[in-house]
């Protein structure tokens, strides 16, 4: 989303990002897009390296559970 903002704010073009990403940016006008609503993919990462660590396997775990349990 900084990149979109930076390029939007340098002159280069418009960009599309999610209302919870637009953030505050004197430098930028929200336009909202009516219609039906939008649905957004999300995912998680982390470094490869790092995939088999304690922590990351944990909490990659609990968003996989909170997944299932709100679908």
């Amino acid at each position: 989303r900084e990149a979109v903002r930076e390029i939007v704010a340098s002159g280069v073009g418009i960009g599309f990002v999610s209302q919870a990403e637009f953030g505050q940016d004197a430098r930028l006008v929200r336009l909202d897009i009516e219609g039906p609503a939008m649905l957004m993919d999300e995912a998680l990462v982390c470094l490869r390296e790092r995939s088999a660590g304690k922590l990351v396997r944990a909490f990659f775990d609990t968003a996989r559970a909170l997944q299932l349990s709100a679908s």
